[in-house]
């Protein structure tokens, strides 16, 4: 909604396009339906795959996307380190870094702005605290010579340093984000706008309290397994 009220070109989904590598038919409807909205509306659709979509270094699902969309032409997917134009912006350059690609440091190169999915030392991996320990030092990504850098990977939204973020995921995956704010990144060739997104994000979390006893646990295990319900706490 956001983007077709806002006349964007070009979408960005930085890794993790599903939560698994083997997604519910639920997770593929929505993904189908947001390209069917990029296509119905001329826009581009780019994704740089993460941790999650890899299964033993083979990217399958996001080759079973790339095959059902490759007609279309809007549909990208980015699997190696790159330099690219963005869209209408042909003096500008984005660097492309997708999970498992070491950051390479290219000093004669400058790059408007920095996109992938990488785990940042010190990046913020959950809405109760936790912080990365392993990764790439921001030191070493500073060194990358781009402008802006922004990053998926870890779900919840922070800010590393000036000018370089995790975006977080769009929607509530697990309870390590379910209390966490939800944005999305606006780049217009010039500016880098943060953008409060959580009216759009679809709330994939679903709390239950259910009393469990020995003799109503088989039908409660069942009743769920049949409403398709992926995350629960029982109590």
């Amino acid at each position: 909604r956001y983007a077709k009220a806002n006349n964007v070109k070009e979408i960005y989904l930085l890794g993790d396009v599903f939560e698994k590598c083997s997604p519910t038919l639920n997770e593929r409807k929505m993904f189908h339906s947001l390209a069917h909205v990029v296509m119905c509306n001329n826009m581009y659709l780019r994704i740089i795959p993460g941790n999650h979509d890899v299964d033993k270094g083979k990217y399958t699902v996001l080759d079973e996307i790339k095959l059902l969309y490759a007609h279309s032409g809007q549909i990208t997917i980015w699997k190696e380190i790159m330099t690219v134009t963005i869209g209408d912006f042909l003096n500008r350059s984005i660097r492309i870094i997708p999970w498992g690609c070491k950051p390479k440091l290219d000093v004669n190169m400058h790059c408007d702005l920095c996109v992938g999915h990488i785990s940042v030392v010190g990046g913020k991996m959950n809405s109760f605290g936790r912080v990365s320990t392993n990764g790439v030092t921001i030191k070493e990504l500073k060194e990358l010579n781009c402008g802006r850098y922004i990053f998926g990977h870890f779900h919840v939204p922070s800010k590393l340093r000036k000018r370089m973020y995790y975006v977080g995921s769009p929607h509530y995956v697990n309870f390590g984000d379910s209390r966490g704010e939800k944005r999305i990144f606006l780049y217009n060739g010039k500016k880098l706008k943060s953008i409060d997104s959580s009216e759009y994000s679809p709330r994939m979390l679903r709390f239950l309290s259910l009393e469990v006893t020995r003799e109503n646990y088989g039908e409660i295990k069942e009743q769920l397994r049949n409403r398709d319900l992926s995350r629960i706490i029982v109590k």
